[in-house]
């Protein structure tokens, strides 16, 4: 098992961070269309939608530490927006937004131990953590993170569309590295990712994950996504992951990379 670091968080919530800053930019611009469609007042279209709602969808709990981080990083923007200089176009679209980080995980006993981390740390309003299950073919991951994201918008008191899925915001992969192509392939089918969503996955180098890699970069070739793998290390690991020791005792940290991927159009 193979844990972020310092370094590969930096990496995730600066992709965070971009993420909520398009988010804001595409509320700004269908705000503009929405009021120039009906003579200044607020229409309902996706401007209602972009308004009120960032998903972000993590894969893969483990131990909640991740989603602690990406729900600080959160924080910190709204609270940098609210005393910006520019707070009324940014501040008050970010202080507004609905923002909520769907954690999934397939193992049951990390499941329970991240439910119990996010809720020491005082993200529980932010963070919620949520069972996946196996089929002997595919989990229902689609199904779960669909019924989770409308659970949360009819206790916001919104109204949800049920025969469509949510659109997520963020994507992080860092689950079972053989299923990282499957199950985005099985999100970009559901329609849960679309355009403007960022996707970031893990590990991508150190565990070969070619066949995802491969993947985003023909979708970018077809003009899908824009794709980079931002060079890192792994920082830290346990048990499963052997590490060679240097001469001098310290373990050497092996080169990795985690793919950042924006979608562009509808895939």
């Amino acid at each position: 098992m193979m844990h972020i670091g310092p370094e590969k968080g930096a990496i995730l919530t600066g992709a965070l961070r971009e993420a909520l800053a398009m988010k804001q930019r595409r509320r700004r611009e269908s705000d503009g269309d929405d009021k120039m469609e009906t003579g200044g007042e607020r229409g309902n279209n996706e401007a209602t939608f972009l308004s009120s709602s960032f998903v972000a969808v993590e894969l893969g709990s483990y131990c909640g530490y991740a989603a602690i981080m990406m729900a600080r990083e959160y924080c910190q923007a709204r609270l940098e927006a609210l005393f910006s200089s520019d707070f009324n176009e940014d501040g008050g679209l970010l202080s507004n937004m609905n923002f909520h980080l769907f954690s999934m995980e397939i193992n049951r006993e990390y499941a329970e131990v991240a439910r119990e981390i996010v809720n020491l740390s005082g993200f529980e309003e932010l963070v919620s953590v949520h069972l996946i299950s196996f089929d002997g073919y595919e989990t229902n991951l689609v199904d779960v993170i669909s019924s989770a994201v409308q659970s949360r918008e009819r206790e916001g008191g919104n109204e949800v569309e049920t025969t469509s899925n949510p659109v997520i915001d963020f994507l992080f992969i860092d689950h079972d590295k053989d299923s990282y192509k499957a199950d985005l392939c099985r999100l970009e089918t559901s329609g849960t990712i679309r355009k403007g969503t960022k996707v970031v996955a893990d590990n991508v180098l150190f565990a070969q994950i070619d066949d995802y890699i491969g993947y985003v970069r023909k979708r970018q070739e077809g003009g899908v996504v824009k794709t980079d793998t931002i060079p890192c290390r792994v920082e830290y690991c346990d048990g499963g992951v052997e590490m060679e020791v240097e001469e001098d005792g310290i373990e050497e940290q092996f080169g990795d990379g985690v793919e950042i991927t924006d979608y562009l159009i509808d895939p």
